[in-house]
């Protein structure tokens, strides 16, 4: 109802800009997203029975429902690990490898290093390929670049008259994508398709 003055309030105004019921409705008529078929077992859990995929418009791909139990990836795995891969390259055993592993996740500081690997030496056990922390670090590096390697950036913040100095380490975005989509074990899962 208009104000007395002839003037239109802010709820007056807010209540025209809201759809009417029909318009959402009419709106609504040409989208029919079908449910996914739900059932319950014994258990308290529901178990879906099919996925729905709808594409992207514009691919021209009509939709699908498949069973779960029979939905597979559009793009089937051609690349396989024979027994000859080595994926702990460029170490030279796997032992190297999870030695090295154990050491970074462990954190222990290189003279720590040099005296574990001394000491393993000592004792007769399988001695690794590298005798000490420096040829440890350039397998690390080796390693490093076979991916996308970290950067670091430093840069200063102003705050209440002082300067402080952050170091960021990240990886150039478009580098680290390129790695993942020339990778062969990883290329024939990615679905390319807007659903």
């Amino acid at each position: 109802m208009p104000s007395p003055s002839g003037a239109t309030t802010s709820q007056e105004c807010w209540e025209q800009a809201q759809p009417q019921p029909n318009e959402i409705f009419d709106a609504m008529e040409d989208v029919q997203p079908s449910p996914p078929e739900i059932t319950f077992s014994s258990g308290s859990e529901p178990r879906v029975e099919y996925i729905h995929t709808e594409y992207h418009p514009h691919s021209n791909r009509p939709p699908r429902l498949d069973k779960v139990e029979e939905f597979q990836p559009q793009t089937k795995p051609s690349a396989t690990l024979s027994s000859d891969d080595k994926p702990w390259s460029p170490f030279s055993s796997r032992d190297d490898f999870e030695l090295v592993e154990w050491i970074l996740e462990s954190g222990i500081n290189q003279g720590d290093i040099d005296a574990l690997l001394t000491m393993m030496t000592k004792r007769g056990g399988q001695v690794p390929s590298f005798r000490n922390h420096r040829e440890l670090i350039a397998m690390w590096k080796k390693a490093a670049h076979l991916r996308t390697t970290f950067e670091s950036t430093t840069f200063t913040v102003p705050l209440k008259g002082e300067d402080y100095e952050f170091t960021v380490y990240h990886r150039d975005l478009w580098a680290w994508t390129l790695d993942i989509l020339q990778d062969p074990l990883l290329a024939p899962y990615i679905n390319w398709d807007a659903q």
